[in-house]
């Protein structure tokens, strides 16, 4: 999901394989591409993102390309740029602002064997850039990857696996700060790190975050929704929930965390520059994912009681911010 700077949403649509554009009112206003390997065709939007002059990048993670269409109103495709020339399948894939070049983010795969399953996994950065029209991805930065459920099972024809995310494992996030810098984080603390595509990597800031135990009540919902890892999941028990919930940053280079509090039905988001300088917070339903923030708008997601999905604008409000402050004294807070 991503906001032009018209306030135009942009909603990944796996379903039919395109982008639904939506009025700054979220009124239903097009769709871009379908189903297809041609131009302006996708097998699988993965991730969306839009440039400094408000051109959308859809990267198609089946096809290892990325699309851009023109700012606008314009449905049809600019250009396209083919990663699939590297031998690398990538994740996830972000232009960097004011250049041609690109970082992507590497995974590996899961085996039904168990292979290279001995020691830590860890998800890889890379920056792509162009060297006579040859694409040449060097290696930034290597994390921690997305801790998942695996049930790996045999039978007289075989062995399979099948990875669900885990409700309460780690993860890391990565965004595009500037033409020069990528951020990340781990959802294990509040700890930001800023790598430099020309191989410089700093601790930006880090602020101490209180645990929060998983709950029986909140293991036997997960294991309910995860009925298949259930036993897998339960192996893992007694849990501590990761106190971070996300990273991404804003069109104003502003690098936003969602942070658990006491208070379940609540998460903090708190804006940060690039130092560490705490900018503001604000409460939001734990229910409703940010995906993306520009000037005084939040674009989200969530579902309601019913299960049925929706998408939501939160407007900042400048009177209602910057009312969680960062004291060392406040347990459920942060500490610098």
């Amino acid at each position: 999901m991503a906001i032009d700077s018209r306030g135009r949403v942009y909603v990944a649509d796996g379903q039919t394989a395109s982008v639904i554009v939506l009025s700054p009112s979220l009124a239903y206003d097009r769709m871009i591409g379908k189903r297809g390997e041609g131009p302006g065709e996708f097998q699988n939007v993965w991730s969306l993102q839009i440039l400094p002059d408000d051109s959308l990048l859809v990267y198609d993670a089946t096809v290892d390309r990325i699309t851009v269409f023109a700012p606008g109103d314009s449905s049809h495709a600019a250009y396209t740029q083919d990663f699939r020339t590297t031998g690398i399948s990538f994740s996830n894939m972000q232009r960097l602002p004011g250049r041609g070049d690109y970082v992507g983010r590497t995974s590996r795969a899961y085996y039904a064997d168990g292979r290279n399953e001995d020691s830590l996994r860890v998800d890889v950065l890379r920056h792509l850039s162009w060297n006579d029209e040859v694409a040449m991805a060097d290696s930034l930065f290597s994390f921690p990857s997305n801790e998942a459920l695996v049930r790996r099972r045999g039978n007289s024809r075989g062995q399979a696996v099948s990875v669900a995310g885990h409700p309460f494992g780690r993860r890391s996030f990565t965004d595009v700060l500037d033409g020069d810098r990528v951020v990340y984080a781990t959802s294990l603390a509040l700890e930001i790190t800023v790598v430099n595509v020309r191989d410089r990597i700093q601790k930006a800031f880090e602020y101490d975050t209180a645990p929060l135990p998983v709950t029986r009540q909140e293991l036997r919902a997960a294991e309910r929704r995860l009925r298949n890892f259930a036993g897998v999941l339960r192996e893992g028990a007694p849990y501590t929930w990761p106190p971070i919930t996300g990273m991404f940053v804003d069109n104003n280079e502003r690098i936003w965390v969602g942070i658990r509090k006491i208070d379940r039905a609540i998460l903090e988001w708190a804006a940060f520059d690039s130092t560490g300088e705490h900018w503001a917070s604000v409460r939001l339903p734990s229910g409703f994912r940010p995906y993306a923030i520009r000037d005084d708008r939040i674009i989200g997601a969530g579902r309601d009681d019913l299960g049925v999905p929706y998408i939501q604008i939160y407007r900042l409000d400048s009177a209602a911010m910057n009312t969680i402050q960062l004291r060392p004294t406040d347990a459920d807070g942060l500490v610098k």
